[in-house]
């Protein structure tokens, strides 16, 4: 039996499709968020993903979704789509919360968070999410992602509290001026984006003060606003997301500092994924 299963965002979708050989095939398409498209877009998306599998369609059995904005009616939207795509499978739609527990745990009780453009926290019983502190987006909250990081490090650029080498290695690398930037955050459509796209420059730049204390203050206020609420310094804490592989040592320092153990980092879902729902390790 053939399974299917994507982790969906806004930019990208990660599919991954599992023979009962246990052969897996990994590809990608352009994002949809159900939030901000209506099902035939979506229904379209799909269809041009899934063309490659002109033979085969049939043959997927269950399919396993999870995006953002997948909860409530905006889940039902997405079923509707796939389902118009593979009519003969099992449908599951679930959010990208659940699918970031079920990477890092498994069925082990924990508390699974997201760091990429955003992010996000779930204290998970080893089956659902029992408490979720909102992450509130990137201008109320956010903390410890790419676009909080980008908004810090703007910040400590144009307020001049970095020195000028930092400053001139940022104009040439990222070939931006100030009107740029405040272009960019404020009159583009995805401002988040904009402020997580400065995250590899800031990695390039990690020996800096200014940025090494960036990443780590980002960090401390994830734990201070999003993990101490829950109020299990008992439990594993693990990461999925860009930002929490790119600054992995930083962020387990400051998890040791606060009273935290971190069992696993992921770059992306998808391979944790691939592993609950068709290798079983």
């Amino acid at each position: 039996m053939n399974k299917l299963i994507a982790d969906c965002g806004s930019t990208k979708i990660d599919w991954a499709l599992c023979d009962a050989e246990g052969r897996t095939e990994i590809f990608n398409s352009p994002g949809v968020n159900p939030v901000l498209l209506n099902e035939e877009e979506i229904d379209k998306s799909f269809a041009q993903a899934l063309a490659f599998q002109t033979t085969g369609k049939e043959q997927i059995k269950e399919v396993y979704f999870y995006g953002a904005g997948c909860v409530g009616e905006h889940a039902l939207t997405v079923e509707k789509a796939l389902r118009n795509n593979l009519p003969s499978a099992s449908i599951f739609v679930y959010s990208d919360l659940l699918g970031a527990a079920r990477a890092l745990l498994k069925n082990e009780e924990g508390i699974a968070c997201i760091l990429g453009t955003g992010s996000n926290s779930c204290l998970f019983d080893g089956q659902q999410i029992q408490k979720n502190i909102p992450p509130l987006g990137f201008i109320l909250g956010d903390e410890g992602s790419g676009a909080a990081l980008g908004k810090m490090l703007l910040n400590a650029i144009y307020k001049q509290r970095t020195g000028d080498t930092l400053r001139s290695a940022f104009e040439e690398e990222t070939r931006l001026t100030l009107p740029d930037v405040l272009r960019h955050v404020y009159r583009s459509e995805m401002p988040s984006r904009f402020l997580a796209s400065l995250v590899p420059f800031a990695s390039r730049h990690i020996a800096d003060d200014t940025i090494r204390q960036a990443v780590t203050d980002n960090f401390r206020r994830f734990f201070s606003c999003n993990i101490a609420p829950y109020g299990h310094r008992d439990l594993p804490v693990s990461f999925v997301g860009g930002m929490a592989a790119t600054f992995g040592k930083q962020l387990r320092e400051v998890a040791e500092s606060e009273g935290y153990t971190v069992r696993t980092i992921l770059a992306k879902p998808i391979d944790g994924l691939i592993s609950f729902h068709c290798t079983g390790v």
